[in-house]
């Protein structure tokens, strides 16, 4: 039974032919012990046959470690939105619930080249010249994740230095502790600066840069 419903299905298909313009490639690296291997695949292959323009690709993490050091694969499952385009748009663990919703508005910020951010965002974002990485702890219940997520992403578009996972908390419960994730969305930026909630953008950007100047 497909994780996406007909009637979706329909309007996916609309969406897609009205706003792709590039071809997006997907690309899922599944693990040994993934528990939602067969959705995420049976979920991407779905989302892949709405449109010519979504290209979908699925290795074994295994089989495929080189592949997957190239493209900084640190867990599994793990899903990348466009990495040959130089995007570090990452996804550990299923993107169901409402976290499909960041998945959908990433193939199509991805196929345009573009996102919403303003220009005084983008401006500071392409100015860092050190790495990040942005941990964006979800759940597929919580309605606030996905604007995190993408906030996360969006950044990531801007600097091919930044690194920006969604990981579901469920899935990687071990991780979770870690981080002492109590609510969600939990963020964890360059392991130095954390916060909780769907901030706005201008917010989310102190963060990140707040990072950036630690040490």
């Amino acid at each position: 039974m497909s994780l996406i419903r007909d009637e979706d299905k329909i309007e996916l298909k609309k969406i897609f032919l009205k706003e792709l313009v590039k071809p997006v490639k997907i690309v899922y690296f599944e693990g040994g012990n993934d528990t939602y291997k067969k959705q995420i695949d049976e979920l991407l292959t779905d989302l892949s046959n709405l449109s010519d323009k979504i290209i979908y690709e699925h290795f074994d993490y295994e089989k495929n470690k080189e592949l997957a050091k190239k493209y900084n694969v640190e867990l599994t499952p793990c899903i990348l939105v466009a990495p040959d385009n130089g995007y570090k748009i990452k996804y550990y663990g299923i993107p169901s619930g409402y976290e499909f919703i960041s998945l959908v508005e990433n193939i199509k910020n991805c196929s345009k080249g573009t996102n919403d951010l303003s220009e005084e965002t983008k401006e500071k974002l392409k100015n860092i010249n050190k790495e990040m990485k942005i941990k964006v702890f979800v759940t597929p219940t919580c309605p606030y994740c996905p604007r995190a997520v993408l906030m996360a992403h969006k950044f990531s578009m801007e600097n091919k230095l930044i690194d920006a996972a969604m990981i579901e908390a469920m899935e990687f419960r071990e991780l979770a502790g870690k981080y002492n994730v109590m609510a969600v969305p939990k963020i964890v930026i360059n392991e130095k600066v954390e916060f909780e909630g769907a901030v706005p953008e201008g917010n989310f950007l102190n963060y990140v840069m707040q990072a950036v100047a630690e040490k």
